[in-house]
């Protein structure tokens, strides 16, 4: 998965996938429920983030960010940046592999629109997805080992409610769920706990709604969406990652 996150409708949360979690499990979750290796039809499409309108594409082994964003920022930004520049009258900006044309708005200033496609999930090693109850989940695992867990639902309504399952780190809140749980000290002094809940364990832990920025998902019609010169440059020289 690419960690290179931007300011974007799901920032939030795939960049607790960067950090410690304070409450984590040993297993993917559910627990005992067998892996699925796609991700089902129902869940297909091009969808737009309510919050800032970015677009999501969730497909058969994969789901892709897309955005365009506005950056403008000073010459003297760019030049005293260590891992930025300007390259053949172009804008190299390190996360992408391409030099990004931009305008100047006056002697010190410039804009360029600035075209992202990021990798959410791929079942790449440490990434298993589960469906459970007409839900689906996706689990990553950290660099100790433990998962992590996010939930996609799909509303009546045809959109898509995308979320962190996220346990507050209280040990008498964890006691009541589980009693099969561990604790370790990570960064901050922070206890993180460690959670091997059964499966009607986590049938209860479902139920208490626990989610950390739930990001709603609108589906748009593929017909009705035309991509910018940018975004189809853009989709050409990365077309293996739409496959």
């Amino acid at each position: 998965m690419n960690k290179s996150f931007f300011i974007l409708c799901v920032y939030v949360i795939f960049i607790s996938m960067a950090c410690e979690s304070s409450v984590v499990f040993t297993d993917s979750n559910p627990p005992s429920v067998p892996l699925i290796n796609e991700i089902p039809n129902k869940y297909h499409g091009l969808y737009m983030c309510q919050s800032d309108s970015s677009l999501i594409r969730v497909q058969r082994y994969n789901i892709l960010l897309e955005s365009q964003n506005t950056l403008i920022t000073s010459v003297n930004t760019i030049v005293e940046s260590e891992h930025c520049s300007i390259v053949d009258g172009g804008l190299y900006l390190p996360d992408l592999s391409e030099v990004i044309p931009f305008e100047y708005i006056n002697d010190d200033s410039i804009k360029a629109q600035v075209y992202y496609l990021d990798t959410l999930y791929s079942f790449e090693v440490g990434e298993e997805a589960k469906y459970y109850k007409g839900q689906l989940f996706l689990n990553t695992k950290d660099v100790e080992g433990h998962w992590d867990t996010w939930v996609i639902k799909a509303s009546e309504d045809g959109n898509l409610e995308f979320s962190s399952l996220s346990i507050p780190p209280n040990k008498e809140l964890v006691e009541s769920l589980t009693d099969d749980y561990s604790t370790r000290k990570i960064r901050d002094k922070r206890i993180q706990y460690i959670l091997s809940p059964t499966l009607i364990e986590f049938d209860e832990i479902l139920s208490r709604d626990f989610e950390l920025e739930c990001e709603i998902l609108i589906p748009i019609s593929v017909e009705s969406y035309y991509p910018s010169n940018n975004e189809l440059n853009y989709l050409l020289l990365h077309l293996n990652q739409l496959i």
